[in-house]
């Protein structure tokens, strides 16, 4: 046999598996409902927050590291929609979520509806190939459909996928009205792997889908008004505080884009956080790369601003003087 043969017949076997991963029934998997423990509560702080159409507790801290929030600049958000994504980095460089802005990609369908036709042969198969795609993945090692045994729990598709000694989790949580939102988790495959996808099924069995942003609006506030911001914590047990309050904001923008205040507070949180990570180094691991999400939710609390006809120039020139001020003490921490 040729190569042109071989290369023609493996090609083919190719193909013919991702045909057949496609269009073969998903699997079906329960989730458990998560209550966090009393040791759970002392080691990971955590904290209820208003991510996008969910509530649940997420942890403020992670083997002794603060869980940091990043708000990545992306055109078509804020304030007509909602902010493309957030990310929330348990082990900086290692372990990551990314919760994405919903959207409405099953139009007049229900979850059960959705369950009953992907647990089938080649059921939904433009919806399938439009979930693929939106997954991200080459290639999956597995996909289910997941049901929370709490009523009040998520339901929704998995798909996960590891590649280059990484796991991938993604997943798609389906809410009344078609509406869609993306989860993702990711972490590099080694020794805390085990423990860190553990703790994000934790997270998961306690997260609740709420499409009435009203109320969601009205938690988060109210999660906001009980926060204390220090201007210059001193202590580890400060910075950990005034990171919690970072994380609120963070979620509180997701429910809140049509408003300017929020991005300015966050950018002045940041800008807070940035000069401790670099006057206080005994405080913090990874300081250069603290620093450098610091800088860059400035950045884009700037980008976002700049979409808001209500925005001062004042404003601006305060933000754009936070800013240089992180980008400067980067540029000293790097030489």
């Amino acid at each position: 046999m040729g190569m042109a043969s071989i290369a023609l017949l493996s090609g083919g076997v190719v193909f013919y598996q991702t045909l057949f991963t496609t269009l073969e029934p998903f699997d079906t998997a329960w989730l458990e409902p998560n209550v966090f423990s009393e040791e759970d509560s002392l080691a990971l702080r955590p904290e209820p927050l208003t991510f996008f159409y969910t509530l649940g507790r997420w942890p403020t801290q992670i083997q002794n590291q603060a869980v940091f929030a990043r708000i990545p600049y992306q055109s078509g958000g804020p304030p007509k929609n909602f902010l493309s994504q957030i990310q929330l980095h348990w082990i900086p460089g290692e372990t990551e979520i990314t919760l994405y802005g919903p959207q409405t990609i099953a139009a007049n369908r229900t979850a059960l509806d959705l369950k009953n036709c992907l647990t089938r042969w080649a059921g939904c198969f433009s919806f399938r190939e439009k979930i693929f795609e939106w997954a991200g993945f080459k290639k999956m090692t597995s996909k289910s459909w997941i049901t929370s045994q709490d009523p009040r729990g998520i339901e929704g598709i998995r798909i996960t996928a590891v590649l280059d000694n990484t796991l991938e989790e993604v997943f798609f949580l389906f809410l009344p009205g078609g509406i869609c939102q993306k989860i993702k988790f990711k972490t590099k495959v080694n020794a805390r792997t085990p423990e860190m996808k553990a703790l994000f099924y934790q997270v998961l069995g306690d997260l609740r889908t709420e499409t009435d942003v009203q109320i969601l609006r009205k938690f988060s506030a109210e999660s906001l008004k009980q926060s204390e911001v220090r201007k210059a914590p001193q202590t580890i047990a400060e910075v950990y505080a005034l990171n919690r309050v970072l994380l609120r904001l963070a979620a509180h923008l997701s429910i809140n884009g049509h408003d300017f205040k929020p991005f300015f507070h966050f950018a002045g949180v940041n800008h807070t956080l940035g000069k401790v990570f670099f006057e206080q180094k005994n405080l913090v691991s990874q300081q250069g790369t603290l620093l450098n999400f610091t800088r860059q939710n400035i950045a884009s609390a700037l980008s976002y601003l700049s979409h808001y006809p209500e925005e001062s120039p004042e404003t601006r020139k305060h933000l754009e003087a936070l800013e240089q001020d992180l980008i400067f003490a980067e540029k000293q921490t790097q030489r």
